[in-house]
């Protein structure tokens, strides 16, 4: 059984817990029934995930590259060929107006669905779990400080950062 990221609305946990089915249509966390299988896909995954750079510099002594070639390949192919029906691609864009829960005038991970020739749109409606809310909140902490810490460099230097949100000119294309 193969299975793919697609949106499962059961808020039941971890994000591929909400996030991934298999190809019989079944949610990927129940097709796992091992007990070590289910242990991985909640404790082990996640942090591999996070930690995936370092392991591929780790391992073949260089950067990782290639894998972030391949990820600006398909976020191109994405937004220009447009993501498949019921698909959504995660992508950094401006988080004014999500529905996740996430300060605006971040540029912030967000579930988008791209129509193509560059234009896209949040998608909307998915069910993010406790242990995903927390996480997101974490990121969302970390975008805040560091946005603070730049305007206070900033106000130190006698610069003056802009306010960068949805109110300033938007990306092209969006």
């Amino acid at each position: 059984d193969t299975c793919t990221v697609k949106a499962v609305r059961d808020g039941t946990g971890p994000a591929l817990r909400e996030q991934a089915t298999c190809t019989q249509g079944k949610p990927l966390f129940s097709a796992l029934y091992k007990e070590d299988d289910r242990k991985w896909l909640e404790q082990e995954l996640a942090p591999d995930v996070l930690q995936r750079g370092a392991s591929i510099h780790q391992a073949r002594k260089a950067t990782c590259a290639l894998s972030a070639a391949r990820a600006i390949v398909g976020h191109m192919r994405d937004l220009h060929c447009g993501t498949r029906p019921g698909i959504f691609s995660s992508m950094g864009v401006w988080s004014d107006g999500n529905e996740y829960g996430i300060a605006d005038g971040l540029v912030f991970s967000m579930p988008v669905v791209c129509q193509g020739r560059g234009r896209w749109h949040m998608a909307g409606g998915l069910v993010v779990g406790k242990e995903t809310r927390e996480r997101l909140k974490e990121a969302e902490r970390e975008l805040l400080g560091d946005r603070e810490l730049a305007r206070e460099l900033g106000r130190k230097h006698g610069l003056q950062l802009a306010q960068m949100s949805k109110a300033a000119p938007p990306p092209a294309g969006r």
